[in-house]
């Protein structure tokens, strides 16, 4: 280190020391330090954890894809611990930290029977040649930096073009009020143990995941942030500190960052994207919905209202199974690549195995349960289309993945080549007499043309796209279930109450009567298209920018909810009679009523957006849940009131309840 660094840094030295001294840093036995991270040491505490996902998460799918032992830099190496662990993996270490002291510092290395480099310097100036590293880990100690942009900046200066800067166990908070809090709470405990607030170096201290994302863009890098607790345990610790009415509690996750490549569009190109994308979405779902509004229309008039309510009933029960065996991972595969840019670092093998194990036990499931009250024709339908569930899987990851690339006109070909198709083939099926579970046969066999199809499509037009089986092991299957489980969870509920009105009536009216809201509800999701269309194209940029929805967007939305509502009253019983015919007429009346809740739902699906993008699915499944239990209750008591109306009054209700659940859960 240049002299006159080291004298500017001479205060900061003598600070750190001091209180780690305090601290009771270190020990006098090797096997102390040949132990670390797993030690009993509170100091220590979770530190094993996080060098846990740092293997699993990046280290060896980097080696992996090297094939080749990598070049780590390990900056606030501080004992070398890490190096350690690293290089008896056998890859090239170099360990950097200001401190030298054999105790606490660089000179600690003689403890460690493995060899590695060590170097006294700042994160700021780096003696090593550019592009020398595959990986720069700032192993719990990013916080340090006084400018996060010019110590990024040569950290990638010294990084190969494809390698990653990983930032482990710095604090991140929510809100920047929570970490300045925190800040003041430590210098206080400083000034009180050692009589000094140990701030000679104006660090920064903390991340926040704004911090995050004007970091990557002002270094045109992409970033992705890796839990390392599992959901339930931050949650429970967030309940523990707002019991304690304390601040909020720093989460420690790992944050990945990769360089942008330089053909990517920037945010300006990115949001002139969302047009075209929401374009070609709109037109994939409005070409399908109005092909399986015509085949909704060809069951209707062909096994009637009891063949419809058989059908609507059967696949809400398997709607919620692909929700369940899917698991949250489409959402989280799409976030991953949307991050990475790519498909080839996130672990497809191993949503892929997740997700067929899930649906071979919600298939049995399928077969074990008696469904009583169903008759046995809609029983044999629901176990024969269960296993539509198994190349269900399978399109999970290629529409991911279309979808994280942007490449939305393909998505779109993929849809409504598949709508047509099946379509085509039940009209044939149909007109030679098929019955319903001749039926299910031949949406399974759609599905198996569509999955086969949409892997074939993303092999031929996305970069590294493919199952690296060599990624799949039990530990990333285990670890994708603790982090989908929550998006999972929110899924199903969500599922659960858009498909109520249909699993209600299955329990508390007949196949007749399910058959008829069935038919108002098709009509209604039509009318949902262009939100659904806009969102899902605006998505990918929400993760990416971790920004929210446009005001223009948003009222936008608004404005087409009323309007559609109001030509859905207005048109109810033309649409009823023609597409389904006039035994339909008592749809008519529960049409309408349905009509009012589109505009609730343009005002909800955007406040959820926003808050799963963020990585806030939590917040979101529980506004969805208080919503299920009210919408349940209210839609239960209305129907014994009023019949198919009042069951139609109390789903318009539900989604009034989760707009309001929503605004709450985003504060």
């Amino acid at each position: 280190m240049p002299p006159e660094r080291a004298a500017a840094l001479a205060q900061f030295r003598q600070e750190y020391e001091t209180v780690r001294r305090q601290e009771g840093r270190g020990s006098d036995d090797p096997a102390f330090y040949q132990a670390l991270p797993f030690v009993a040491d509170p100091a220590w505490a979770g530190r094993g954890q996080s060098y846990k996902v740092l293997l699993a998460r990046v280290v060896r799918p980097f080696t992996q894809k090297a094939q080749r032992p990598l070049r780590i830099l390990d900056l606030g190496a501080g004992n070398g611990w890490l190096s350690h662990r690293l290089a008896a993996e056998g890859h090239v270490l170099t360990a950097v930290d200001l401190g030298v002291t054999v105790r606490d510092g660089l000179g600690a290395h003689i403890h460690y029977p493995t060899p590695f480099t060590c170097l006294q310097a700042e994160f700021d100036q780096l003696p090593l040649a550019d592009g020398w590293a595959d990986l720069v880990i700032f192993n719990a100690s990013f916080h340090y930096s006084v400018n996060y942009e010019t110590t990024v900046q040569e950290a990638l200066r010294v990084l190969r073009g494809d390698g990653a800067v990983v930032v482990l166990d710095t604090a991140v908070y929510q809100h920047a009020s929570s970490g300045q809090q925190m800040v003041a709470e430590r210098e206080a405990a400083f000034v009180r143990q050692v009589g000094f607030a140990a701030n000679a170096l104006p660090s920064e201290n903390f991340l926040t995941p704004q911090r995050l994302a004007e970091l990557a863009q002002a270094c045109q890098l992409r970033w992705q942030r890796v839990e390392i607790l599992p959901a339930w345990q931050r949650w429970v610790r967030r309940v523990k500190v707002a019991w304690r009415g304390q601040r909020e509690p720093a989460q420690f996750p790992l944050i990945l960052f990769w360089r942008t490549p330089a053909s990517e569009p920037g945010v300006t190109q990115s949001l002139q994207r969302i047009g075209p994308n929401s374009l070609w979405l709109l037109l994939a779902r409005v070409g399908q919905q109005a092909i399986l509004l015509l085949f909704t229309a060809l069951v209707a008039r062909q096994l009637g209202e009891v063949g419809l309510g058989q059908l609507s009933w059967v696949t809400a029960v398997l709607y919620l199974g692909n929700v369940f065996s899917t698991f949250g991972l489409d959402t989280l595969l799409l976030r991953q690549i949307g991050a990475a840019g790519r498909a080839d670092v996130v672990p497809l093998a191993s949503a892929l195995a997740l997700e067929l194990i899930l649906a071979a036990l919600f298939g049995l499931g399928l077969w074990l349960l008696p469904f009583a009250g169903q008759s046995a024709e809609t029983v044999a339908g629901l176990r024969l289309y269960g296993w539509v569930l198994l190349p269900l899987a399978w399109l999970t990851l290629s529409s991911a993945a279309l979808r994280a690339h942007e490449q939305m006109g393909w998505l779109a070909g993929l849809t409504l080549g598949t709508a047509v198709l099946q379509v085509a083939g039940t009209a044939v099926l149909l007109q030679f007499g098929g019955d319903f579970p001749a039926l299910m046969v031949w949406l399974v066999l759609v599905q198996l043309v569509a999955a086969g199809g949409g892997w074939w499509l993303c092999r031929q037009i996305l970069p590294h796209f493919g199952l690296d089986w060599r990624l799949l092991t039990w530990a990333a299957v285990g670890q994708l279930a603790r982090v989908g489980f929550w998006l999972a969870l929110l899924m199903v509920t969500a599922v659960l109450l858009q498909r109520l009105g249909i699993l209600l009536l299955g329990w508390l009216g007949g196949m007749a009567q399910t058959g008829q809201l069935a038919a108002a509800l098709r009509l209604v999701e039509a009318a949902r298209l262009l939100p659904a269309a806009v969102l899902g194209a605006v998505f990918p940029l929400l993760v990416r920018q971790q920004a929210a929805v446009d005001g223009w967007v948003r009222w936008g939305l608004v404005g087409y909810g009323l309007l559609a509502a109001l030509l859905l009253i207005l048109l109810a019983r033309p649409l009823v009679t023609l597409l389904f015919g006039p035994a339909y007429e008592p749809a008519v009346l529960p049409l309408r009523l349905l009509a009012l809740g589109i505009v609730p739902f343009t005002l909800s699906q955007p406040l959820a957006a926003e808050l799963v993008a963020a990585g806030r699915e939590k917040r979101v499944l529980a506004a969805t849940g208080v919503a299920l239990a009210g919408t349940a209750v209210l839609s239960t008591l209305a129907f014994f009131w009023h019949g198919l109306a009042g069951l139609a009054l109390g789903l318009v209700a539900g989604e009034w309840l989760l707009v309001g659940s929503l605004k709450v859960a985003g504060r």
